[in-house]
This record gives structure tokens, C-alpha cells and sequence, in this order.
């Protein structure tokens, strides 16, 4: 643990995706109750949703090529720059009257596009500062840690500030967070050199070589059966996961308008719970197969969640949410270790990308539907059926992965 505090890198590079995490829960709140408060449909909030992730998944193909050619901190801090100015313009624009809705739509579309340039490549880039690769667990449980720091203060101070300068102005904290991680990218050291010969190649032949390189991370991941299981039951997974990003929909149903601060609780719930099972695994050395433990994280999230449909008591939904946040917390940092170790680093970034393609869809996908189903369901009903959604799958893929170590 003191080792990766040792190396100025390291903490250059935790500090930079901090302060980023920070500015997106400020962001993620803003626009969910502006566009909450303008239209007061969750259809609308789960399309918002969707505008960001779905270019993030079709653009990330292009970005994991484009991270196993280039420098991945160069990248990293170019996402960041340009991110920065396009949510400082949504401010802006969002601040004019009568601003049509579709302009949220096209900032997040953009803005989801250049997303996996940071999001793939810091995961890319981690092993790369981590000398000795036992660590790797112990570093992504850190990198895990500082989003539950962050969801522990951010949405509750984000839903203050909504309530204090309106959700549009809230959006200006993440567009200054963006500024912020790039400004501490450039401190950090990185040694690794992509190898590339496009100099070399005709106009033709990199252009063929480059629409080969975007389906490597799908081949390598076609050959192993068990890597192709485990991001199966993660797209599950993450649909299970999806009525959390409704949760401005699920309270205003449940409680009325007005609990904005709900959110926060609720957030915050999860974020003492994910920090408490991160810092278990920080630690201590995690000892039991990864696919077991998977299952079994997927199978008590759905048994963490159930209650919520059938409950209108606010600390009891808190409850839900930190235990969930307590079992949820160790499903990345296992499955993301698990790929650093296993894929050889030049085709890491396209790797990591096609894991995102095929697992990332379960997020934008369930929230879409959550949030066309919520008027006629009711969001309660949706995180029942979500809830066993998630039992099931567990339970299968605690079967299915029980040799993945």
C-alpha cells in the first residue's frame, strides 16, 4: 500500500481522476434535475442518459485503438480539455430561455464520445505505473476507494447546491473539475511507448490496418470463453443496476417533488457502504476465486435492492443502498484487475474498449426502458424486477465462472 503512495505519479494521476469524479457527481445531479424540473418526464431522463452513453460505447471502438497507438496521458488530458469546454458552453447555453431540450441531448452526445479516452485509458494506463503487478488489486481498490469518497460528499452537496443556484449552474463544477485533472496529467511521468509503424505505411495500408485493429480486442476476447462469460453476466448486471440512475424518478414517485436532498441520502448510502468493502479489499488479499465472487456480488445486489419496491419509508431505503453499496464495491476492481493481468499491454486499450462495447450497453439500455416503463410501472415495480433480474443471473454465473481465479 505505502508503495503506490510513494510513487508522485501514482498520486498525480488518483488526484486528477479525483477531482474529476468530484465534478461529475456535481455534473451527473445537474442535469438530472434540470431536465427533471423542466419536463417532469423520466422517458426524458433515461434519453439523456442514453445520449451520453451510446456514442461512448460506438466511439470507444475507435478510442481503444487510438490508446494503443498513442500516449495514453496525452490523450487523457485532451478528453479532459475539450469535456471542460463543452459543459462550460451547457452551462451557457442552458442559462439562455427557452433552450431546446435537444441541446442537452447533443453536448452529452459529444461529450459521451470522448469520454473513453479517460475512462478506457486511465485503465490502461494503470498497470503502466504500477512496478510491481501484484499491487494492481490493491491500486484499482484505491482508484475504486476515491469515487466512494466521492459519492460519500458529493451528492449531498450537489443536491444542496441544486437547491441553493438551480441545477444548470451546477454543471459549471464539473466543467472546472475537467481543467483541474488535466492540469494534474501533466505531472504525471509515463513511460510507456506505443508501438506504432503508421509512419510508415501508406494512407491505404494504415487505413486497413486500422479497421483490423478495431475488432483485436473482440478476437482476443472470442478466444477465451471465461473472459467472454464474465463481461456477459456484467452487461446483466449493470441492467440490474440501471433504475439507480433514476433516482430523481423513483423519489419524486415515492415521496413527491421537492426530496431532492433524498438523492443525496440515498448516494451517500451506497458511498459508506462501497468505502467501507473498498478499503476491506485494499487491506487485505483478496484469496477467493473471482468468478464465484462475482456471482455472488451480482446475486446480493438484486437481494439488496428488492425491498425497495415494497417500501415507503425513507431510512429503509437508505438501508438498501448501503448495503448494496458494501457488496457492489469489489465487482470492478475484480473483474478490471482481472484484464490488466490477463491481456498482454499493446492491445490492452482495445481490449478494455470491447469489454466497455459489450457490457456498457446494459447501463444506457436498462435506464432508457426504466425511464419509458416508470409512468405505467411505477419505479418501485422496476427495481422489484430488476432486483431478481440480478438473484437470477448471480446465481447462474456463480456456476458458470466457478473456475475463474
Amino acid at each position: 500500500m505505502k508503495e503506490l503512495w510513494r510513487t508522485p505519479s501514482f498520486r498525480w494521476f488518483w488526484l486528477g481522476i479525483f477531482l474529476s469524479a468530484v465534478g461529475n457527481s456535481f455534473g451527473s445531479f445537474g442535469v438530472s434535475w434540470y431536465l427533471l424540473h423542466r419536463t417532469g418526464s423520466g422517458a426524458i431522463m433515461g434519453t439523456s442518459i442514453l445520449s451520453y452513453y451510446v456514442p461512448a460505447l460506438i466511439s470507444g471502438l475507435i478510442a481503444g485503438v487510438l490508446l494503443d497507438r498513442i500516449d495514453r496521458r496525452k490523450l487523457i488530458i485532451f478528453d479532459n480539455v475539450v469535456r471542460g469546454s463543452l459543459y462550460g458552453l451547457l452551462v451557457f447555453l442552458l442559462s439562455l430561455p427557452a433552450v431546446p431540450v435537444a441541446t442537452v441531448y447533443i453536448i452529452m452526445a459529444l461529450a459521451g464520445m470522448l469520454s473513453p479516452l479517460s475512462s478506457t485509458g486511465q485503465q490502461a494506463m494503470l498497470p503502466n505505473l504500477i512496478k510491481d503487478k501484484e499491487l494492481l488489486i490493491k491500486a484499482n481498490s484505491v482508484m475504486s476507494a476515491q469515487w466512494q469518497i466521492v459519492w460519500l460528499f458529493g451528492p449531498m452537496l450537489a443536491g444542496l447546491a441544486v437547491t441553493l443556484i438551480g441545477p444548470a449552474n451546477v454543471i459549471i463544477i464539473d466543467s472546472i473539475s475537467f481543467f483541474l485533472c488535466a492540469a494534474c496529467f501533466l505531472r504525471v511521468s509515463y513511460t510507456y511507448k506505443p508501438n506504432s509503424n503508421i509512419s510508415s505505411q501508406t494512407k491505404r495500408e494504415a487505413l486497413l490496418h486500422f479497421w483490423k485493429d478495431l475488432v483485436v480486442g473482440y478476437r482476443y476476447i472470442g478466444t477465451n470463453s471465461m473472459l467472454l462469460s464474465l463481461l456477459f453476466f456484467s452487461l446483466f448486471f449493470n441492467m440490474g443496476y440501471s433504475p439507480v440512475e433514476l433516482l430523481p424518478v423513483y423519489i419524486q414517485q415515492v415521496w413527491g417533488i421537492g426530496k431532492e436532498a433524498y438523492q443525496g441520502y440515498m448516494l451517500t448510502a451506497i458511498a459508506i457502504g462501497s468505502l467501507g468493502s473498498s478499503m476491506l479489499f485494499i487491506a487485505k488479499n483478496w484469496k477467493y476465486p473471482i468468478g464465484v465472487t462475482v456471482g455472488a456480488i451480482i446475486f446480493l445486489w438484486g437481494l439488496a435492492i428488492f425491498p425497495l419496491g415494497f417500501t415507503q419509508r425513507m431510512e429503509i431505503a437508505v438501508v438498501c443502498f448501503f448495503v448494496g453499496g458494501v457488496v457492489f464495491a469489489p465487482f470492478n476492481v475484480l473483474i478490471s484487475t482481472y484484464i490488466q493481468k490477463q491481456v498482454p499491454n499493446e492491445i490492452l486499450g482495445r481490449v478494455l474498449t470491447a469489454n466497455r462495447s459489450i457490457t456498457g450497453f446494459g447501463l444506457p439500455v436498462g435506464s432508457f426502458l426504466s425511464g419509458l416503463l416508470a409512468s405505467s410501472l411505477g419505479m418501485d415495480r422496476i427495481f422489484v424486477y430488476c432486483a431478481v433480474l440480478c438473484m437470477l443471473v448471480g446465481i447462474i454465473a456463480m456456476v458458470r465462472l466457478r473456475a475463474l481465479r
